[in-house]
């Protein structure tokens, strides 16, 4: 998906949010851009309200349209790795 708003808690052992004009390989993640169809970008790609909040192991984000934000309102916390951004 282009972007990605969050309203309520996730849990999870390892969280991955990839948005973007992409298609994704499940197996590992990676993203392909795909070609612009002249649709207008999101002002945020990770929108994360007070109500959101992420707990995990380990947390990765990934917005990889340029120009576009993140916006992390609710908490994030990273039990066991790293969180990215």
């Amino acid at each position: 998906t282009r972007s990605a708003k969050l309203n309520a808690k996730l849990y999870a052992k390892n969280l991955n949010i990839v948005t973007g004009r992409n298609d994704v390989q499940a197996d590992s993640l990676q993203a392909t851009p795909r070609a612009a169809d002249g649709s207008e970008k999101p002002q945020l790609a990770i929108d994360s309200s007070a109500l959101g909040g992420m707990y995990a192991g380990a947390i990765r984000l990934v917005g990889t349209e340029q120009g576009v934000g993140v916006r992390l309102a609710g908490d994030m916390a990273a039990s066991g790795g790293d969180i990215r951004i």
